[in-house]
């Protein structure tokens, strides 16, 4: 029984490396893409992106559980007078200005929780009026949404937007070397 198992595993390796012979190249640039993927890994977790973004806080606001998955950010804060206010934040586009530190602005939408949802969106902000925009700002700021919650939000979000990059290139990782078991042998050989 024994003799049984060693012959197959010989097998095994004599089928690998056929394939290897018939197909070297192929093999070749599977080991380039692992070590892409590998670098890639290392550079993200090895690298502080936002050093030298201020971190901000939550102030009284709580942020409701999130997943990996989720792009969306929502805070909440319950005033004493037993009104609340959300605050939802995602990431928007790619911003190529120079000197920014977050490579991506955040869109927030704030809103008393008692108010209906509405499918009228609003105009702009920047169209309005600039009492009313005023106005509107320190709404805000007096909910507690000012500068260190916006600085939060957006350093929050970045980082778990690369962790969300690092967990996606891992299970690449992890999705290749399971269907490319013959290369689990010579990664090894790598490390």
């Amino acid at each position: 029984m024994m003799m049984l198992g060693r012959v197959r595993e010989v097998k095994q390796s004599v089928v690998h490396l056929r394939h290897l012979c018939h197909n070297p190249q192929r093999h070749i640039q599977d080991l380039e893409l692992l070590k892409c993927f590998k670098s890639e890994i290392q550079f993200e977790l090895s690298s502080n992106h936002f050093q030298n973004a201020q971190t901000g806080s939550l102030g009284d606001f709580v942020m409701e559980p999130d997943s990996l998955s989720s792009k969306d950010v929502v805070l909440r804060r319950k005033f004493d007078s037993g009104e609340e206010v959300a605050v939802s934040a995602i990431l928007g586009p790619p911003n190529y200005e120079e000197g920014t530190v977050f490579p991506r602005d955040a869109f927030m939408k704030v809103s008393p929780t008692f108010l209906k949802p509405s499918n009228y969106r609003g105009p702009l902000f920047s169209t309005l009026d600039n009492e009313l925009q005023h106005a509107l700002k320190e709404y805000l700021i007096v909910k507690g949404i000012g500068v260190s919650l916006t600085n939060f939000l957006l350093h929050y979000l970045h980082k778990r937007e690369q962790e969300q990059y690092v967990n996606w290139l891992k299970k690449g990782e992890a999705a290749f070397l399971a269907t490319e078991g013959s290369l689990r042998q010579s990664v090894e050989g790598l490390q």
